[in-house]
């Protein structure tokens, strides 16, 4: 009686799961991560075009982009932003990894590996 009460759960948990990473919810979360890391390039490649014409002692990377956010007065609001649209792509990518995607080609095993190296990364 124990293991049909464990098998259901987990059958319902997965179903659960699937319905989840599938969420609209969840779309508009990676829709925030991709905008958030739009955002990030679009910063790096202007202090790029500064350190190039020597108006910017910054780094041109994703440090010097952070500073560049923090110095600004709602830099902090800004920066919790961006997190917060990282922390949606990393949730997306994990959900992929554990679910599979919703094109064709991406149930399978190599895709969902891919999906996980770029939710670590």
């Amino acid at each position: 009686m124990t293991t049909r009460l464990v098998r259901g759960t987990g059958r319902s948990a997965r179903y659960a799961g699937r319905r989840a990473a599938r969420s609209r919810y969840l779309a508009i979360l990676a829709r925030a991560g991709f905008a958030a890391r739009g955002l990030m390039y679009v910063i790096i490649g202007f202090l790029a075009i500064g350190i190039a014409f020597g108006h910017s002692g910054d780094q041109a990377d994703s440090a010097g982009a952070v500073r560049l956010i923090a110095a600004t007065p709602v830099g902090l609001f800004a920066l919790w932003l961006l997190a917060a649209g990282f922390t949606g792509l990393t949730l997306w990518r994990l959900s992929e990894a554990a679910y599979g995607g919703s094109a064709p080609g991406e149930q399978k095993a190599s895709a969902r590996l891919l999906a996980l190296v770029k939710a670590v990364i």
